[in-house]
């Protein structure tokens, strides 16, 4: 039970130091505007903001760790699967901060794919044995949010910035709708 604790407060420190680093960034940031990567620039005027994003996505991830380790002690059906496929998705979150987007791209992306993906599916393949209706709307999410990214990008493949627009706020909203399946994919399991 404290690891599902634990994953809440992951969340939560999350979502508190993420804001907190959004308040310290080096210029105005733009929320609607604005990816939560764009938090991790290691330039010296950033520091502060680097270093609350840092944290709470390096705190997130550990913490959710802890939750796929022990999804044994709540599920019984593909353990081992989604405990492999969780963790990947974990280190993939602290491979974000270590490989940040101005310095290198491709690798940046990667690992943001594989985070956001892997952690869908960890939370897809428990939802078979749990059945609850957010986990099923939090993967057509991650559906909608996966064909904006590529569209956009697709679109404005020689004007990237172009694609902010439609990214960025879609990026925003998803990520706040996986705070809250997180949440409740957590008290859930408690409650069985």
């Amino acid at each position: 039970m404290s690891e599902l604790i634990l994953g809440i407060s992951g969340v939560v420190m999350f979502f508190l130091l993420s804001h907190l680093a959004m308040l310290t960034y080096h210029k105005k940031y733009l929320y609607w505007w604005h990816y939560y990567c764009d938090l991790g620039y290691t330039i010296p005027e950033n520091r502060t903001s680097m270093l609350l994003y840092s944290a709470g996505l390096t705190y997130f991830a550990i913490m959710m760790s802890l939750v796929w380790v022990n999804i044994g002690s709540y599920l019984t059906l593909n353990v081992g699967l989604i405990q492999v496929i969780g963790i990947i998705g974990c280190i993939s979150f602290i491979l974000i901060i270590v490989f940040p987007y101005e310095k290198s791209k491709q690798i940046h992306f990667i690992s943001l794919f594989f985070a956001f993906s892997c952690l869908t599916v960890a939370l897809g393949i428990a939802n078979m044995e749990i059945h609850h209706l957010l986990l099923t709307i939090y993967f057509w999410c991650f559906l909608a949010y996966l064909f904006v990214v590529i569209s956009t990008t697709i679109m404005y493949r020689n004007e990237i910035k172009k694609a902010h627009k439609y990214q960025a706020p879609v990026q925003k909203t998803f990520v706040i709708l996986l705070d809250i399946t997180i949440i409740v994919f957590c008290i859930t399991l408690a409650s069985l």
